[in-house]
């Protein structure tokens, strides 16, 4: 399943433990950040037509929680596989502490220290 406006651990944490409070579902495993949700639904008497309709049911719930969500159709082939694995590295990459904001605040520091030091 895909589920976007997870900002934080906090919000994987709401999504798993949304999804785990429904009776159909025996585990759920939250990624935050390649927006996906891995659902193992306990076994029943249908089969898999069954399963599509309580996916889509449990995305509406989430969006209802408001976390946008939909049901995610398996067999993307490697296109889609490449594709998602190069949106995640990007995502990856957003997460990483550093650029600009990090080295300023380093020379802020070395500067603040060298002060102290001189004028002591």
């Amino acid at each position: 399943m895909e589920v976007g406006g997870m900002m934080c651990g906090g919000c994987a944490a709401r999504v798993k433990t949304v999804l785990s409070s429904d009776d159909r579902v025996e585990t759920a495993a939250v990624n935050m950040v390649t927006e996906t949700v891995a659902v193992r639904l306990r076994r029943s008497d249908g089969g898999g037509d069954e399963a599509a309709v309580v996916g889509e049911d449990l995305a509406r719930w989430l969006t209802e929680c408001g976390f946008l969500s939909k049901r995610r159709v398996s067999a993307g082939g490697v296109g889609e596989n490449v594709r998602k694995w190069r949106e995640m590295a990007e995502k990856k990459e957003e997460l990483k502490p550093g650029g600009v904001c990090l080295d300023l605040g380093r020379s802020l520091l070395r500067v603040s220290c060298f002060a102290s030091l001189a004028f002591d």
